[in-house]
């Protein structure tokens, strides 16, 4: 293989600058910036460098393998579509291949191998928003392959934060999230050259007095708190912010072994600016602390700052030791967030699990820490299932730190956990997707995933396991809203009605439920709610598109858009507002963008009595036809036949219905209808 590598090392670089530069991908692809970013007499030495690296990586160098492919992403459509970005691959290597014909079959092969990492297309990879400056250069090279060993697979994107105007930058993320949904940002403007701000005053730092140290530090912390709920008024995605490392240090303290890396003013400054970061940022939802300045002091400034890369390769390639730990951090995060997407219950034992001990034998040494964590969950709109093997009556209550109420769900018998658990799934009618498992018991938690394999199975006795459960607070799961709050009870109801109704005849339990449903255009207070409801729904989804909180802030306010919400409630409480259809109305025609309606609210036949009540709106108002999509995913089955069900005739892919001719179906006799004004 050493004499294929020397020989290929000319062949492979000329390759490389054939295909990168040549004038017909540049103009397929709109690659401008390529051209304009390396000159004509450095093409050759920057394909060279990729072809050292490339080879480096064939013989085993798992660093340069990540260099490697990080930059050939950066000289690719990164803006564009990942089907876009990998048709890009799959032509420049078709180049290179046909101008490697003259290597043997392993040589290609081993280039091939490296190479189809980056042609592959993962559609259901999350995507990951990184914003600052070089920093996250650095932090993309390496943070690929450390969620690849933690099975996570996530597209990454970069916004290059200047440190301009604000205003720009947030305008900036928004441009980004109008082109997809990221669902976690991560947020660097404390480091190098992001803002302006921060640059000023590291330069200024030991000249300046503490007093003017402090109010530069207010000043930063306006302008990170300016950022962060700018962002906010458009997306509610988790955020990882970085506080401040105090990297990089200058050449004169990194190269001499007896300097210290900081000065002392620079550590009073991180020290202040770090805790004015945890104090007044941290409180704003979904906002993740990623401590730079604990992997500083942990490995140490000067090791940090070294490159894993000779000199000879710097003019093309910028990376540290810094970016390769910074990237496993991420990745941490970024796993524990992605376990708990999507996931709104937590089935949770008792014995050696929220106390050591077992109850009925006596005395137990109470986890009030743990019990605390689920009450604040709860809280936040998660819902909370005891499922435990035990006599109810051995459950000392007043003990515990939280109270029964907590609990959607109490489950305290001998059955098998995961048939109390299917049980829960079905009278909350939520999909066992939704679902946590938590347990100290590994014969338990090993019988309920195999049963469940959907579920998310978690040992209460690995402290990981609660810090996954504590990184859920600030996961997109959670919310601030009303209905989030008064979920517990909500979903206490629901269980209510699902026990009566499994008591009696369907229709007649029904009735006897005393269904109401309000019917009304959306208000603005009704914004947060409506941007929950369609972000979070996955069954009764006509086409799942989603929308920022801006998108709907401006939709509402346009006239070409209607929005319909409905308020649902029975004799046993009110379950809140349920279901929104949004329609865009064009003349005397109107399309059904989406109609989504929560799970809550699934099974009573609501959905057809809110359309028929908006269909016969619309007719009112003198529209003619309507039409709606759709889409079918793996999941929301349910509302499949809702327009079938309403009269709509199937056109291609649309439904239509023209309501002059519209014969409306009957009332639904056990929901009463009232109509604000």
């Amino acid at each position: 293989m050493e004499n294929c590598m020397v020989a290929s090392q000319k062949l492979l670089a000329g390759a490389i600058a054939k295909s990168t530069f040549s004038p017909e991908i540049l103009n397929k692809y709109d690659l401008d910036y390529v051209s304009s970013s390396i000159s004509m007499s450095s093409r050759l030495d920057f394909s060279n460098t990729l072809a050292t690296l490339l080879l480096k990586a064939i013989k085993g160098n798992e660093i340069y393998k990540q260099i490697y492919l990080d930059e050939r992403l950066r000289f690719s459509p990164f803006s564009k579509s990942k089907e876009t970005q990998c048709q890009y691959f799959i032509d420049i290597f078709k180049i290179e291949s046909e101008a490697l014909s003259y290597l043997d079959v392993t040589c290609r092969k081993n280039i091939s191998r490296i190479n189809e990492k980056l042609i592959y297309n993962n559609e259901e990879a999350d995507s990951i928003l990184l914003v600052g400056d070089c920093l996250m250069n650095e932090v993309r090279v390496f943070l690929p392959d450390a969620l690849y060993k933690r099975s996570v697979f996530s597209n990454l994107d970069c916004q290059y934060f200047s440190g301009g105007d604000l205003s720009v930058e947030i305008e900036k993320t928004k441009v980004m999230f109008d082109s997809k949904k990221y669902a976690v940002i991560i947020v660097s403007i404390f480091s190098f050259t992001a803002s302006n701000l921060f640059s000023k005053a590291i330069r200024s730092i030991d000249s300046i007095s503490e007093l003017e140290m402090n109010v530069a530090i207010d000043n930063l912390i306006l302008e990170a708190r300016k950022y962060i709920l700018g962002v906010r008024s458009f997306t509610s995605s988790p955020i990882l912010f970085h506080n401040v490392s105090g990297l990089p240090i200058g050449a004169k303290r990194r190269l001499n072994p007896l300097a210290s890396s900081l000065s002392k003013k620079m550590k009073l400054f991180l020290k202040v600016l770090n805790s004015r970061i945890e104090k007044d940022l941290l409180g704003i939802e979904n906002i993740i602390l990623l401590d730079e300045r604990r992997i500083a002091l942990k490995y140490g400034e000067k090791s940090l700052s070294r490159s894993p890369i000779p000199k000879s390769m710097k003019k093309f390639v910028h990376t540290s030791y810094f970016g390769m730990h910074l990237a496993t951090e991420h990745a941490y995060y970024l796993d524990q967030l992605s376990k708990v997407k999507g996931k709104k219950v937590i089935c949770v034992d008792f014995d050696n699990t929220l106390w050591s001990g077992v109850m009925a034998d006596g005395e137990v040494l109470h986890y009030h820490h743990k019990q605390l964590l689920l009450k604040e969950l709860k809280e936040l709109g998660i819902l909370i299932v005891a499922v435990s093997k035990n006599h109810a009556e051995n459950i000392r209550w007043e003990e515990l730190s939280i109270c029964k109420d907590v609990f959607s769900d109490i489950h305290i018998n001998w059955n098998k956990k995961y048939l109390n658990i299917i049980l829960v799934a079905k009278r909350m009618n939520l999909s066992l997707r939704n679902f946590i498992f938590v347990d100290d018991n590994k014969m338990e938690l090993e019988l309920v995933s195999k049963k469940i394999p959907e579920l998310l199975c978690l040992d209460a006795n690995d402290e990981e396991t609660w810090a996954t459960l504590k990184i859920m607070k600030k996961a997109e799961c959670t919310a601030s809203t009303y209905e989030a709050k008064r979920r517990t009870v909500m979903y206490q109801e629901q269980i209510e009605r699902s026990v009566e109704i499994e008591a009696v005849d369907s229709d007649d339990a029904y009735q006897l439920l005393g269904l109401s449903i309000f019917f009304s255009k959306a208000k603005k207070s009704n914004l947060n709610r409506i941007e929950e409801l369609i972000n979070r729904t996955n069954q009764f989804n006509t086409t799942t598109t989603r929308y920022s909180r801006a998108d709907l802030k401006t939709m509402l306010a346009d006239p070409a858009f209607l929005f319909y919400t409905a308020n649902l409630s029975d004799k046993f409480g009110d379950l809140g507002l349920v279901s929104v259809i949004i329609i865009e109305k064009l003349g005397l025609h109107c399309t059904i963008s989406n109609f989504v309606m929560s799970c809550r609210a699934m099974g009573y036949e609501v959905e057809v009595s809110f359309m028929r009540e908006v269909l016969l709106e619309l007719r009112s108002l003198g529209v003619e036809t309507v039409s709606g999509k759709i889409i079918p995913t793996n999941r929301n089955l349910p509302c499949r036949d809702i327009y079938k069900k309403l009269g709509f005739k199937k056109n291609n892919d649309e439904w239509c219905l023209e309501l002059p001719n519209w014969s409306a179906c009957d009332p639904i006799d056990w929901i009463s209808f009232g109509v604000e004004g």
